[in-house]
C-alpha cells in the first residue's frame, strides 16, 4: 500500500525537517519521498514513528513489509 508521508507528516505536527533528521536526510531527500521520487522503506517508517512517538502499526496502519524486510525479521529472531 502506498504511504501518504505528507498527510501523516502534519497529522502529527512535524516538518519536514524534522522527518528528514530523524531519518538521516536532507530535507530535500525527505521531500522526494513525500512526492514517490525516492522510495520508502519500512525502515524509514519506523524512524519517523519513532520521532511520532507511536508504533508503527499506528502511525502508518496500511504498511505491509517487503519480502526483504520480512526475511530480515526471521533472521533477527534467530539471532537474539
Amino acid at each position: 500500500a502506498q504511504v501518504n508521508l505528507q498527510r501523516v507528516r502534519l497529522a502529527f505536527g512535524r516538518g519536514r525537517d524534522e522527518c528528514a533528521a530523524a531519518l538521516g536526510i536532507t530535507t530535500e531527500g525527505y521531500r522526494l519521498k513525500e512526492v514517490g521520487k525516492s522510495p520508502v522503506t519500512g525502515f524509514d517508517l519506523a524512524r519517523l514513528a519513532d520521532l511520532f512517538g507511536v508504533p508503527l502499526t499506528v502511525a502508518f496502519p496500511d504498511y505491509e513489509p517487503s519480502p526483504d524486510e520480512l526475511a530480515l525479521v526471521r533472521h533477527l529472531r534467530h539471532a537474539a
